[in-house]
């Protein structure tokens, strides 16, 4: 028996490991949320613009309302409604221990619209986050809760859909549970990257990262393959990566990444869940500079101080190998979608001892403050005052500041804070004193970020002690600049009779040029009205309801920006039916 217990302990390792799996991600209890093929354009984990895509995207064919279904017994346990994120939303507690999440939806059944609208109105407020108790709105498995839309901040009509442990909020990936998903094609491998650590290594007799020619190999799928490459000392690599399903039309993100050097495995990553304050990790997984200039996703296996990612499952000497010798070393990256499709990019790396005498000498010709990422910093001048919270860096990083002119419709000079291609975990505070300000103005000065495409993005900010003070979350060009103008409203559907009654509803583009909308107020009458409003395409609706009255009705809409300038539209409606409502 003692003879065959070497083959026996691996077996029992992996049949636990697969049980494990299936026991807390239990299979067949939930369904699939609509009634048709499961086509995704978004898979769990996906990169995107500061966050992993924390569910799947369920494709709708370019069309809203397709019923959407309780995926298990259980009770509606939240009702999000918001211009942004996931707009319209649905979250469902299940007694398995699980919470399903359905976003963008396009509207609620008729029980739940009631139970909804009763609450907005009451709160008067379209934006709405509210925890109904668990005996208010029992769901049968099947139930239909909703329609798919694509409200908040969708770029195409489909569904999002999650599963998260109740307790701990972590999101998991819903492919776990057993839901069923076309996908045949092995993942692209697009981008081969390696980079020298410090100013010992190389990379083809290079001290600066380099990107490698790949070439896939035709005649198999999935198989790719890089000429050979001299490094020497310490390397670090990345691939920029990403899946097709069943067509080459929707990207899709990756389910796991394994490096092997020599056949050891050195770094592996999966995409089986993550919490929400693990979600702008995303910004040191990947090569954020690359992102920043080119939008290449190039995930890394250099692994910074401050990096928590439970993704990670295995990372030797922080993703950092030595190449110390001469010898010729083999590297295998394999990379698979969920269902195991697989594509593999393999390198010959020949080593060479790094030469130290050939060191190039770097000067610091400006030595700059410190920031350990694991303390609060801070940095002050006449002009400007910059606190950052304890683990706000990935990194301890020497900081840079300077100034240049001021700017014809800036109110300060320009301020250089750090860099834009160094990315912060946390939001920090940033202050600027105004300079050559109006007095007038002050109410609607506001600290803005210049973009890589030079444009000025509104950061916020209020006027306290001579300073404009906000929140912000990245390094870059920061001034103070004002709004002084109101927002636009534009009536689109209101005919020149303002007759409505051969109408649904009534629409208005609102827009303004700098600060955003603050808050938007309808009246009928003098009675607060629900107005639907979609941020993404500067639209508000009402739908007509009860407090549109037979005869003629005073509307009124008052839209306010964040600089708290004020638009007001108001006119006399005529309605003449009686048999809609």
């Amino acid at each position: 028996m003692m003879k065959f217990l070497h083959l026996i302990i691996p077996l029992f390792l992996l049949l636990s490991t697969k049980d494990y799996c299936q026991t807390y991600y239990p299979q067949n209890y939930f369904i699939q949320p609509l009634d048709s093929l499961m086509l995704l354009s978004g898979n769990f984990g996906e990169l995107r613009n500061n966050h992993f895509h924390s569910g799947i995207d369920i494709k709708t064919h370019e069309i809203e309302g397709k019923p959407v279904y309780a995926v298990a017994d259980g009770f509606i346990a939240r009702i999000k409604v918001s211009p942004v994120g996931f707009g319209k939303t649905l979250y469902i507690d299940h007694p398995n221990g699980f919470t399903t999440v359905y976003g963008h939806l396009q509207r609620f059944n008729k029980v739940i619209d009631s139970y909804i609208k009763a609450e907005q109105y009451k709160k008067e407020s379209f934006d709405i986050d509210i925890f109904p108790g668990k005996d208010q709105l029992l769901i049968k498995k099947g139930d239909t809760i909703a329609f798919s839309g694509n409200s908040g901040s969708s770029q195409g009509p489909h569904l999002h859909f999650e599963i998260r442990d109740t307790k701990s909020e972590e999101i998991i990936n819903p492919l776990l549970f057993g839901l069923k998903v076309l996908d045949t094609i092995c993942p692209v491998i697009d981008i081969f990257k390696i980079y020298p650590i410090d100013e010992l290594s190389k990379v083809n007799n290079a001290n600066s990262s380099s990107i490698i020619n790949i070439k896939r190999n035709d005649t198999i799928a999935g198989n790719y393959s890089a000429d050979t490459i001299s490094v020497s000392g310490n390397i670090a690599f990345g691939i920029e990566t990403y899946d097709y399903a069943f067509n080459y039309k929707d990207k899709n993100g990756i389910y796991s990444i394994d490096l092997y050097i020599d056949s050891l495995l050195c770094f592996s990553i999966v995409a089986d869940s993550f919490s929400f304050n693990e979600t702008r990790y995303i910004n040191s997984l990947i090569d954020y500079p690359a992102y920043y200039k080119y939008g290449e996703q190039i995930i890394q296996t250099y692994m910074y101080p401050n990096n928590e990612l439970d993704m990670y499952k295995f990372v030797k000497n922080k993703g950092v190998y030595p190449f110390n010798d001469n010898n010729l070393h083999h590297l295998t990256y394999k990379v698979r979608d969920f269902f195991g499709n697989t594509s593999t990019l393999t390198a010959m790396l020949i080593s060479q001892k790094p030469i130290a005498d050939t060191l190039p000498t770097k000067k610091n010709s400006n030595p700059n403050v410190i920031f350990d990422y694991q303390h609060s910093n801070i940095f002050k001048t006449n002009y400007i005052k910059i606190e950052l919270p304890e683990n706000c860096l990935y990194d301890s990083l020497s900081f840079e500041y300077s100034t240049s002119c001021q700017l014809k419709k800036c109110f300060s000079r320009i301020h250089h804070v750090h860099n834009s291609y160094t990315p912060v975990y946390k939001n920090f505070s940033i202050s600027i004193k105004p300079e050559c300000l109006p007095k007038k103005f002050i109410d609607k000065a506001l600290i803005a970020r210049l973009s890589g495409n030079n444009h000025w993005i509104p950061e916020g900010g209020k006027y306290n002690n001579g300073f404009i003070t906000t929140k912000v979350k990245s390094f870059g060009l920061y001034a103070i600049m004002i709004d002084a103008r109101a927002p636009e409203i534009k009536s689109i559907n209101i005919p020149k009779s303002r007759n409505i009654s051969q109408q649904n509803t009534i629409d208005f583009i609102i827009k303004d040029d700098f600060s955003g909308i603050k808050s938007y107020r309808g009246t009928l009458n003098g009675h607060w009205i629900l107005m639907d409003y979609d941020e993404k395409n500067n639209k508000l609706t009402y739908t007509f309801d009860k407090w549109l009255l037979n005869g003629e009705n005073q509307f009124k809409l008052v839209v306010t920006d964040e600089c708290n300038n004020i638009k007001s539209f108001q006119t006399k409606l005529f309605f003449e039916q009686t048999d809609i409502f």
